[in-house]
């Protein structure tokens, strides 16, 4: 079986036909281009002849396929990029085209076939968070001794039965080792496991998986991006009496991934070994309001896998999460929504009649929402709920700190000129771009206590980490 790694870059030779047309089998070689871009060339044409006066492109939703190495293939949502000429006796006529979803190891005949029973993730520093390895040894002055510390070759670190998703989710480890005549090697992944109630569609899975990436990115400190992906089906008998789930390997095409140094343990947040004996508690609470974060997590993870966002945009990023994010999680109002409703009601009825009925609507639009907090408010309760050190680290002088964002924040939302000389400098990348980035950190690290201490983590444990630096 070839290992799932989005980032590789490999060719598939092989036969290729429509779910519809099995015996019309067209050769052609699949170009994978980690996680990029997947194409498929073909030397022919899919389907029905095409008419001489068709330019038109077409969309497959499946096309399948047999490889040199008698693997099974699976093209979801695939179109057309371009043909060859109209071919002639003498030519072979060649199709290219794109595709968002390759399965190697299983044919499924329709989009609606695509569904899994659990899928395996090895995500980037999952290994570092955890935080155990098996190889041991040392360096005598005989020679090396090393040893692989692990009973079995694979380890169970956390099991957690998400009750709101209907989902397990499981934590393991396993150890792979390549042995020959002259060489040894071994290695070591840590990988995530979720196993729903029922058989999936590989968009439930991702969409589950953006839970867990934003859980991960907020313990580790930094992003952390799918490596591999795996999904099993059906039972299958491999031999006489031998059973296993039939696995198949899993490529989309995403965002190029930067270039970054693997994460400090040191440096994390959170480590695994600091939550070992309520990490299902931790994780029960970030999954139970998973839907209810997922504005805040959009907006501010958002802006963490974004490195090229300009700096005004990602400062609304986290303006606007910490205002969600307060939202959410302590709806404070002015007086209560019975008594709001009825000042409500009383000012729309004082609009004038004569109003322009734009301006009606927006003026209404405004007393909806009245009784919300304003981004000051949440603010300054966010900051005060800290304790003495982190408020002190984040804003040594509430007052000012907090006008200064909100004043930046009603600049680049209105452009109001008054507000110019107020707001934080380095517009359009010019000086003062070295102000926007303490402010993202602060912003960044306000949000980011107040998330861990939401899902049960004690802010003293945590704080030193989250704001080294500021």
């Amino acid at each position: 079986m070839r290992e799932p790694d989005l980032d590789a870059k490999f060719t598939v030779d092989g036969v290729w036909w429509l779910p519809e047309r099995p015996s019309v089998k067209v050769p052609g070689t699949l170009l994978v281009e980690g996680g990029r871009d997947t194409r498929l060339k073909l030397f022919g044409v899919l389907g029905d002849p095409i008419p001489n006066s068709s330019s038109g492109l077409r969309r497959f939703p499946i096309i399948l396929g047999i490889s040199d190495r008698e693997e099974p293939c699976t093209l979801a949502n695939t179109c057309e990029m371009g043909r060859s000429a109209e071919p002639s006796r003498q030519t072979v006529p060649t199709t290219e085209l794109s595709t968002n979803r390759l399965y190697i190891g299983k044919h499924f005949p329709a989009a609606s076939d695509v569904r899994f029973t659990s899928v395996d993730v090895g995500f980037t520093n999952l290994e570092r968070w955890v935080g155990w390895g098996p190889f041991k040894g040392f360096f005598p002055a005989s020679g090396i001794e090393l040893r692989i510390e692990q009973p079995d070759l694979c380890r169970s670190v956390l099991d957690f039965v998400d009750s709101a998703r209907s989902a397990t989710l499981s934590i393991w480890s396993r150890v792979s080792a390549t042995i020959s005549l002259s060489e040894f090697g071994a290695d070591y992944k840590v990988y995530l496991r979720v196993t729903p109630s029922a058989p999936s569609t590989l968009e439930w899975f991702l969409d589950y998986l953006f839970d867990a990436r934003n859980l991960f990115t907020l313990l580790i400190g930094s992003p952390v991006y799918i490596e591999t992906m795996t999904g099993f089906g059906d039972q299958v008998e491999y031999a006489p009496d031998v059973k296993r789930p039939e696995d198949v390997s899993i490529y989309f095409n995403m965002m190029p991934r930067p270039k970054t140094d693997p994460a400090s343990p040191n440096d994390m947040p959170v480590r695994f070994e600091s939550i070992r004996e309520r990490a299902g508690e931790v994780f029960q609470a970030w999954f139970s309001n998973a839907q209810r974060l997922r504005l805040v997590c959009e907006l501010f993870f958002g802006a963490q896998y974004n490195p090229q966002m300009y700096a005004e945009s990602k400062f609304l990023n986290y303006t606007q999460a910490l205002e969600v994010f307060h939202r959410v999680t302590r709806p404070r109002i002015y007086v209560p929504d019975e008594e709001y409703e009825r000042y409500r009601q009383a000012l729309e009825a004082a609009i004038p009649a004569e109003v322009p009925r734009r301006l009606r609507d927006k003026l209404e639009t405004t007393l909806r929402y009245g009784n919300q907090c304003t981004l000051r408010d949440a603010l300054r309760a966010l900051i005060d709920s800290l304790e003495a050190y982190s408020r002190q680290r984040i804003a040594k002088n509430l007052k000012t700190f907090v006008n200064k964002v909100v004043d930046t924040r009603n600049y680049l939302t209105h452009g109001d000129e008054c507000l110019k000389d107020k707001a934080l400098s380095g517009f359009s990348g010019g000086e003062g771009l070295e102000e926007y980035y303490h402010v993202h950190q602060k912003l960044r690290a306000l949000l980011t206590l107040h998330l861990l201490k939401f899902i049960g983590i004690p802010e003293p444990q945590v704080a030193y980490r989250v704001l080294r630096g500021l």
